[in-house]
């Protein structure tokens, strides 16, 4: 019982510093996400949530695939930057489903291959991988500094 309620805790810790993490990540990158978001339109709003959304849940999966061991910060950045990428391309495509047509549009999206060259690199020049890497580096840090990862089990 002793251990589960470690567990829990360490959760619930993981939670936390990862909703920071991005949220700090999120902060450093407002500068950028105006300009993005002229490009982007009213659709934006819609991609943001879903990504961020989506950052956060692989972020908290990553973390507690192994709830006793403390991950590398080179770890985190690297999986920070995959997880970026990811994460945006499908908020890309799952904020395209929720506009006027969008089924429709999506399916119109993926015709040529340079339509299909292009939705893959949308995640690139939104430098999305570069934010999931500083969300990974602050998450590093974190773990770091409060040894968080050091009292479980």
């Amino acid at each position: 019982m002793e251990m589960k309620n470690k567990i829990l805790s360490l959760a619930r810790k993981d939670v936390f510093v990862v909703g920071i993490s991005i949220s700090l990540a999120f902060i450093l990158f407002v500068p950028w996400n105006i300009l993005v978001s002229k490009f982007a339109g009213s659709n934006y709003l819609s991609y943001e949530f879903f990504n961020n959304l989506l950052l956060f849940v692989l972020f908290l999966y990553l973390l507690g695939r192994h709830t006793h061991s403390k991950k590398s910060i080179y770890v985190l950045v690297i999986w920070g930057m995959v997880f970026g990428y990811f994460s945006s391309f499908l908020a890309v495509n799952i904020s395209t489903i929720f506009m006027p047509r969008g089924f429709y549009r999506l399916l119109q999206s993926i015709e040529s291959l340079d339509q299909i060259l292009i939705q893959l690199s949308i995640p690139f020049w939104t430098l999305s991988w570069l934010y999931g890497a500083i969300a990974g580096l602050f998450i590093g840090l974190s773990q770091r500094l409060t040894g968080s990862r050091d009292q479980c089990c």
